[in-house]
C-alpha cells in the first residue's frame, strides 16, 4: 500500500505504520516533537491524553527533514506577511508572547 502513496500522505502513513502513531497523532506532530539525534518521536496527548515516546523510523527521516524545511519556508513567508497566529490560551499567550513566531 505504501508504494502507491507519495508526498506527505506517504509520510503520514509511514509514521502510522513504522512508529505506531494513530492518525491524529501523526497529523498533529510538531517540529519540536521529533528528535533526529535520538531517533525518537514524542506523542503529545495521545490515547488517554497521555504523552509517550516512540521510535522514529529511519526510512522517514529524509522526507521528514524535507517536510520540516518546507514548513520552515512557509513559516518564514507567513512571518514576512505579518501572519503569526497560533491558538493559545490567554494565560500561555501572556506568558510566552513570541510563541506564535517560533517554528517549533
Amino acid at each position: 500500500m505504501l508504494a502507491h502513496l507519495d508526498g506527505y500522505v506517504w509520510l503520514v502513513a509511514l509514521l502510522m505504520y513504522g512508529a505506531g502513531l494513530r492518525l491524529m497523532a501523526a497529523l498533529r506532530l510538531r517540529v519540536k516533537d521529533v528528535d533526529f539525534q535520538r531517533g525518537e518521536i514524542t506523542v503529545r496527548q495521545g490515547k488517554g491524553s497521555k504523552d509517550c515516546m516512540t521510535v522514529l523510523p529511519q526510512r522517514a527521516i529524509p522526507i521528514l527533514q524535507q517536510q520540516i524545511e518546507y514548513s520552515a519556508s512557509l513559516h518564514a513567508l507567513a512571518l514576512k506577511k505579518g501572519i503569526c497566529y497560533v491558538h493559545l490560551s490567554d494565560a500561555l499567550a501572556r506568558k510566552y508572547p513570541s510563541t506564535g513566531k517560533e517554528l517549533a
